[in-house]
């Protein structure tokens, strides 16, 4: 179910509906029903795989945490990790992998040797299953005690506003919040409504204006020059931010109405100063699991230098996966992951890195321009596209340089102004490392005017609905 279809207004009118009328316990069990029915409209027998992740590691946690013997603790946890990540590799890279070796045979001069089965790739299964993992992997570090409840842990696994595209979230964050939410508290309710219209800009009238602008670059990269390329990619970094940070207000705000705190994703990454210091910003959750899950235990920097940059590589090569089974994917996480690297190494040797004798807005342009090519990596369709945009990125800036009229391009300018008036209002709304609210401390015809403003300006400017960029992750 979409947060931006049709059928999720009587669905969340009658989530908040029930949450007004039920005690605590029955609202746990409540959100449950609802979330499975949210996950269920799709494709009624993922939910099988959901429950099957939730009652698994729910009794494997528990196992870990009774047994003192290290071999039990350890098999226990290798259980876990071979049914979350076994689900994973079935549905998302089976068949790349069997792609990628036929591939390989056959450039040699053989034959298919293996058989090709593409399942539908589940909703979510990225997002739930990494949350699993690391709520199994804390137990076992003993750095979280396990749910008393199956209850408990079901609606941290299914809670609908994070389950299908995040952010991702941690047991040790959301399991003590279940017995004591409270909904509909004022501060928290308006400051939910706000990252709610926000969200809904964002995605509405912003990234899905820009979409179809973007799908037609990419589509026929022939008709465009070396800077209408650039503009293009420029396009689609405002697009993914607006589209996966509107999803993640979206859910934060739904959440935070329902009495639930879900954690920040996004911390305004396109003004980073070094690429480090944008997965600092961006994909919050993302990035932070894949340190500590994955970084970390592979060495992280306390084992030299050597050490640090195959644990980086792997990484982010990994990282690179997570979003999506294909070569353009690893290949951009191996960019990520090389120009990090890079950095570590010239702070290693030198005790600086590269820019930092740079002003601030200069490492901004910079870090800018390097995540915007890093992007057509990941908004291609392949490997060889990639090369294409590529090389129209850094051809003689020949041929046509803007749309043929001017029609063509005052909507995605139109789009950019909006998005500058946005970034204004989330500045004043978010300031800090907590969130705000600018509308909290407003009178009620304030709130309500602006209020009503952003949601007219979603119904008149809201462009042809587009499934939320990570759903596919």
């Amino acid at each position: 179910m979409l947060f931006n279809s049709f059928i999720f207004l009587p669905f969340i009118f009658c989530v908040f509906a029930m949450a007004l009328v039920a005690g605590r316990r029955a609202r746990v069990f409540a959100l449950i029903a609802f979330s499975y029915v949210f996950y269920s409209i799709p494709y009624p027998p993922w939910v099988i795989l959901l429950a099957l992740c939730t009652v698994g590691d729910f009794h494997l946690s528990r196992w870990i945490d009774r047994s003192d013997a290290p071999g039990t603790r350890r098999f226990a946890v290798v259980v876990s990790c071979v049914l979350n990540l076994g689900l994973l590799a079935a549905y998302k890279y089976a068949a790349f992998l069997a792609i990628s070796i036929n591939d390989i045979s056959q450039g040699l001069g053989g034959v298919a040797l293996l058989p090709v089965y593409q399942p539908e790739l589940p909703l979510g299964i990225s997002f739930f299953v990494f949350e699993s993992l690391s709520y199994t992997i804390d137990v076992y570090r003993r750095r979280l005690k396990p749910a008393d409840s199956l209850v408990d842990y079901a609606l941290f696994i299914c809670f609908f506003p994070h389950l299908i595209a995040g952010p991702i979230v941690r047991g040790r964050d959301f399991l003590p919040q279940i017995k004591k939410h409270l909904p509909f508290q004022r501060s928290a309710t308006i400051a939910g409504v706000e990252l709610v219209a926000f969200g809904f800009f964002k995605k509405a009238v912003i990234a899905d204006n820009l979409a179809p602008h973007v799908d037609q670059a990419f589509l026929d990269p022939g008709s465009l020059s070396g800077a209408g390329a650039w503009i293009a990619i420029t396009f689609f970094a405002i697009q993914i931010y607006c589209d996966f940070s509107g999803y993640t207000d979206i859910a934060r705000g739904i959440a935070r109405i329902l009495g639930f705190e879900l954690g920040r994703n996004f911390n305004w990454p396109y003004l980073a100063q070094s690429i480090a210091d944008f997965w600092r910003r961006w994909h919050i959750s993302l990035s932070t699991w894949l340190r500590d899950y994955l970084y970390i235990p592979l060495g992280g920097n306390r084992h030299g230098v050597p050490r640090m940059l195959c644990a980086l590589l792997v990484t982010w090569f990994l990282g690179g996966l997570w979003h999506g089974a294909a070569w353009h994917f690893a290949l951009w996480g191996l960019y990520h992951g090389l120009i990090v690297g890079l950095g570590g190494l010239a702070y290693a040797r030198y005790g600086t890195r590269l820019w930092d004798p740079l002003p601030s807005f200069a490492k901004i342009g910079v870090t800018f321009v390097l995540v915007l090519i890093g992007w057509v990596l990941f908004r291609a369709n392949s490997v060889p596209a990639a090369w294409t945009f590529f090389d129209l990125m850094f051809q003689p800036w020949s041929g046509r340089f803007l749309p043929k009229s001017l029609a063509d391009i005052a909507p995605p300018v139109g789009v950019i102004a909006m998005l500058a008036i946005a970034h204004f209002l989330s500045w004043r709304a978010y300031r800090g490392d907590e969130d705000g609210s600018m509308l909290l401390a407003r009178p009620y015809t304030a709130r309500a005017a602006a209020l009503a403003l952003t949601l007219l300006a979603v119904v008149l400017f809201a462009g042809k609905s587009q499934t939320f960029i990570y759903f596919q992750f």
